[in-house]
Parts: C-alpha cells; sequence; structure tokens
C-alpha cells in the first residue's frame, strides 16, 4: 500500500512572505531584525517511512529471510542508481511497526513507482508513506527532487 500526496506548490503551511518574515524576525543585540527571511530557495527530498502493516500476512523464517535479502537489493539498488540518498531501519521506536526511513532524490510520483518494487511492499510485510520533504537549499547536497522558490 502506497500513501502520500504530491506538492506541486510550495504546501500551504509556508505562510505568505509578510507573514513568515515577520515571525522570523530575529532579536539581535536587543532589537529587533528583518533581514530579507521572506525570500527563500528549498529543496524537495522524497521521504519514505515503512511500517509493518497489522493486517501484513505470516510469513515462515525462509519466507522472511528472502523478503529481506530482496528488501536489501532493492535498498542498494536505489542507492546504485542515485535514487536514494540514505536508506535505513529504526531502533529503539516506541511504536515497533515503525519499521526504516528512505530519502529519495526523485520526484514523488518517480519514488512511488519505484518503492512499488519492493519485495517487501509486494508482499505487505511493510507499507509505505511517502511525501515530500521542503529544507534549505543545499541542506542535503546538490541533487534534490526538485529546488522551488518560496515568496
Amino acid at each position: 500500500m502506497l500513501e502520500g500526496e504530491g506538492v506541486s506548490q510550495p504546501p500551504a503551511a509556508l505562510a505568505s512572505g509578510r507573514e513568515r518574515e515577520a515571525a522570523q524576525a530575529e532579536l539581535v543585540g536587543g532589537r529587533r531584525y528583518r533581514g530579507n527571511l521572506a525570500r527563500m530557495r528549498l529543496d524537495a527530498y522524497t521521504i519514505v517511512f515503512l511500517r509493518r502493516p497489522p493486517d501484513s500476512p505470516q510469513f515462515t523464517e525462509e519466507q522472511l529471510d528472502e523478503l529481506q535479502r530482496g528488501h536489501l537489493a532493492f535498498n542498494a539498488r536505489m542507492r546504485a542508481a542515485g535514487h536514494a540518498l540514505i536508506a535505513g531501519p529504526f531502533m529503539d521506536q516506541a511504536d515497533v511497526s515503525w519499521r526504516g526511513i528512505s530519502v529519495f532524490r526523485t520526484s514523488i510520483e518517480e519514488t512511488r513507482r519505484l518503492v512499488a518494487e519492493d519485495p517487501s511492499i509486494q508482499a505487505r510485510r511493510m507499507s509505505a508513506d511517502i511525501f515530500t520533504w521542503l529544507m534549505p537549499e543545499g541542506t542535503l547536497g546538490d541533487r534534490p527532487a526538485t529546488t522551488i522558490d518560496v515568496d
């Protein structure tokens, strides 16, 4: 199961330039400073959170080993092809259904298509929550899915 929505415009959570500038004004030396905080460039990456669905089928140990090998090979292919920046499991999470995270450099549509090829997704061992993640330009390097200007 794949979930999430694409972002064709900056999300509504990003306030207008004037509202954001007022909210971002800083106190420097006891004085309120407003630089050009209203304009920014944001890199967009696609985040994939993997979960174990509550209705996941039961698997034998042999099947689980095979699924894990396929899942790890899928992650290696995504990194080798330059689609995924990082991928890895969680530890110490309060909700053990949360299994791992990946950050992709591809559009949300392309990421959905790629993640659907993961054997663990195909077998319903895991489900994926997929969405766009915005951050200041250059934070994770020079190859985001896209870069947007926000006024």
